[in-house]
């Protein structure tokens, strides 16, 4: 199971400033980021997953809305 960048940050209760702040870049690039992973740079991708403290491949890189029509149907999403 894989889930957005998003999920992840509100599941590990940070607010998007906080993880902006943490990875030096703006509230901007987070909200961008979580809409779209797809394109993430290496480093603040590895930022990311150390602040979150979860493995890569939980984590789904993509499109927020692609992530959210492949598992809107599925019970097991907890997030």
């Amino acid at each position: 199971m894989q889930f957005t960048m998003r999920a992840v940050r509100v599941s590990c209760g940070y607010a998007e400033d906080e993880v902006a702040r943490y990875c030096g870049v703006s509230t901007e690039t987070i909200n961008e980021l979580e809409i779209d992973s797809g394109q993430i740079d290496y480093n603040l991708l590895s930022k990311l997953i150390n602040l979150y403290g979860v493995p890569l491949d939980i984590i789904y890189l993509g499109s927020e809305t692609d992530s959210h029509q492949k598992h809107r149907n599925d019970p097991r999403v907890t997030f």
